[in-house]
């Protein structure tokens, strides 16, 4: 299944500046590094250090990234000694992962997130990646394969459909309008309700347990708008 999105992250190639450290070159290439929102490696640290914690996690426990892009969330748990894995649609993204892991044990492919069958790890990961999904029927399908793992999940940077005119107003207040349309014509992302998100996951796994978090990414300047999602 290919959308925009997919095209857009399909042409990304690995830049590394003279000054950049591997993990500051992985930030920017994932998409965190813009005019609206510059995040340091110490930024990326700190975010990724909060969401062990909301997981709670310990380094024997494997880790399972969807939409990992060229690695820089599950880089900074390689580091720490986790077991590592993800998949993305994007080879040049995936290509980038495989070379730059700190543990040659990482494992990455190349994989639309609804053709995964079966997950095996202790927690799963989807970092800012479903709002680019081209559909809530795959949205459902992916939800239901990740209840379905028993794993411990976590799915941030949910689009909220109650702020979705706050939201696109801000993206639109950064750019002329031509300069919008040109960035996002056929980019369009999907917003997601607290309820649909609930609805969908106890008829998909009804003894799950689901909590709903403030998303805080340092730098990020439309964490008000947006929500994470802990599946336990």
């Amino acid at each position: 299944m290919k959308n925009k999105w997919q095209e857009v992250w399909s042409k990304r190639q690995f830049v590394q500046e003279q000054s950049e450290t591997i993990l500051e070159s992985l930030i920017k290439m994932d998409g965190f590094d813009t005019p609206l929102g510059k995040m340091t490696e110490l930024d990326w640290r700190d975010y990724v250090n909060n969401c062990i914690k909301n997981l709670d996690l310990t380094v024997d426990e494997t880790v399972f990234e969807i939409g990992c892009g060229c690695g820089a969330f599950v880089y900074v748990l390689c580091e720490k000694g986790f077991r590592v894995g993800g998949i993305d649609f994007s080879p040049p993204l995936i290509e980038i992962a495989k070379k730059s892991m700190p543990n040659s044990s990482a494992s990455f492919q190349v994989c639309d997130a609804i053709d995964l069958e079966e997950i095996k790890s202790d927690c799963i990961i989807a970092n800012h990646v479903f709002h680019y999904f081209p559909s809530y029927e795959y949205v459902s399908a992916v939800l239901e394969t990740v209840t379905k793992s028993e794993s411990k999940v976590l799915i941030t940077a949910l689009p909220d459909i109650i702020f979705k005119k706050e939201s696109e107003a801000f993206r639109m207040g950064a750019l002329t309008d031509q300069e919008y349309k040109e960035k996002y014509d056929g980019l369009d992302i999907l917003y997601f309700s607290k309820s649909w998100i609930l609805y969908e996951l106890h008829r998909l796994s009804p003894k799950r347990k689901v909590f709903f978090l403030p998303h805080s990414m340092p730098k990020f300047p439309q964490n008000e708008f947006r929500f994470d999602c802990l599946i336990l």
